[in-house]
């Protein structure tokens, strides 16, 4: 009797003991399930809040250039950031009125090095002389190569030698035909309490951006270089496939 009454116990409780196990893994399957539907929200709000609330100012400083004084900001998320943003200020702007702002990614082929494959050095140079003579912002962007990095932007160069162009060398790679986002020249504007600008662009996308933005859009600032002999290709691809506002040479 005993025995059986020990039996028909140890029976009950594996029952349950399964019971809460099948329970168990019900509820993990569903933990599982729901997570993998919300992941791609979650990442949307962890950008969320890492552009509107960790983005800020991490150092200043005043630097001379060939076209005058700027004061220089670097914002990051971070101070151990060693690319940060960076925004340069021509001396005696005034925040109070419409502001001359250019939004320009980082391209150091292109800057340092000279590269005739784009006009994004030349573009950078003109831009930052207007800002002097005129009072203005540059907000240079850690974003090279269309923000596919310079590997990737070397690894598209080869490709566009066997005759594909910009945008088929991007979307060979698995890339966006243009990765760059510009949240963070938006939030940029915000921290240092810019309301107007006249944007220095030739970029329709870099003008969209700016709606239900807060921030008012006072007027468009032309940046055209001439294309040389390698470039004009490159340059009528923006005109024609991204729909820059450019001039037919």
């Amino acid at each position: 009797m005993k025995v059986f009454i020990a039996v028909t116990l140890i029976f009950g409780l594996t029952k349950s003991f399964n019971n809460i196990i099948v329970n168990y893994n019900a509820i993990l399957i569903v933990q599982i399930y729901t997570f993998l539907f919300l992941k791609k929200y979650i990442f949307v709000l962890y950008l969320f809040l890492k552009i509107k609330i960790m983005l800020q100012i991490q150092a200043r400083s005043d630097i001379p250039t060939d076209y005058g004084v700027f004061t220089v900001y670097a914002f990051s998320d971070s101070e151990d950031d060693w690319n940060p943003h960076l925004v340069w200020v021509a001396l005696g702007t005034d925040f109070a009125k419409p502001v001359n702002v250019r939004f320009h990614s980082e391209c150091i082929t292109g800057e340092v090095f000279h590269s005739k494959k784009c006009e994004c050095g030349q573009q950078l140079s003109v831009a930052m002389e207007y800002v002097s003579k005129h009072g203005g912002i540059i907000i240079y962007l850690r974003q090279e190569g269309r923000n596919i990095g310079i590997i990737n932007k070397l690894k598209a160069y080869a490709l566009q030698e066997k005759g594909f162009d910009t945008v088929e060398a991007n979307l060979m790679l698995g890339f966006p035909d243009d990765a760059r986002t510009f949240d963070d020249a938006i939030e940029v504007l915000k921290v240092l309490d810019i309301k107007a600008i006249n944007l220095i662009t030739n970029n329709p996308d870099k003008i969209n951006c700016l709606k239900n933005s807060g921030i008012q859009l006072n007027g468009r600032v032309p940046l055209e270089i001439k294309p040389n002999e390698v470039n004009k290709s490159y340059l009528d691809k923006k005109r024609e496939y991204f729909g820059h506002l450019l001039k037919e040479f």
